[in-house]
């Protein structure tokens, strides 16, 4: 576990790299490799949430070791960390005493902690950062991760829009969400809503 000190130049290292990555996947792995000495991260990754299907959908991802959780894999919203976040309003760090975890994405060989952390979005979370780690360490940094969540949420739920799986999968969808957030579907005058050729 880090030192008050250590703690602040570490969040402060991990948020200049996620804030200068370009794309999800470089900002994904720029921060498993800040994250990485302190933690022991064995795998780090971005899930963006699919209203229409209610699915999540990984657009980054990093792994210390071969793992099936790669960009484009979808899972069932209700069967991840994605719905423990929408249930405690923020910050979710794992394993939790008298609950077995068994959520998909928790399933991992050589993990003995994680912690999910929310993207924000309009109404509810856009997606969730989870990192997950080899020691017990992450169990007990809520603080660390909801002060890192607040300061690259918004450019991780930026980046995840903008990766070439989340756009495809709006398009295989039928609608396209652009870079702000917002959908490309156009209001009728007359008060129905008709959606854009793609």
């Amino acid at each position: 576990m880090p030192t008050a000190l250590q703690g602040k130049a570490l969040l402060h290292r991990a948020i200049e790299l996620v804030q200068g990555s370009s794309n999800i996947e470089r900002a994904v792995a720029q921060l498993a490799g800040a994250l990485y000495p302190t933690f022991h991260v064995a795998r780090v990754n971005v899930r963006m949430y699919l209203a229409q299907t209610n699915e999540v959908i990984v657009v980054g991802s990093w792994c210390a070791h071969p793992s099936s959780i790669l960009p484009g894999i979808r899972m069932r919203a209700s069967s991840t960390s994605y719905l423990d976040v929408v249930l405690e309003h923020g910050v979710v760090c794992g394993p939790r005493e008298g609950m077995t975890e068994l959520t998909e994405d928790m399933i991992y060989k050589g993990t003995s902690s994680w912690v999910s952390v929310p993207i924000p979005g309009p109404f509810r979370p856009d997606g969730v950062l989870t990192v997950a780690g080899s020691s017990s360490a992450l169990k007990k940094e809520k603080a660390f991760f909801t002060e890192l969540g607040e300061a690259v949420g918004g450019r991780l739920a930026l980046l995840g829009r903008a990766s070439a799986v989340y756009v495809r999968a709006m398009r295989t969808e039928g609608m396209l969400m652009v870079p702000d957030g917002t959908s490309a579907r156009a209001a009728h005058p007359a008060g129905a809503t008709h959606r854009r050729k793609l």
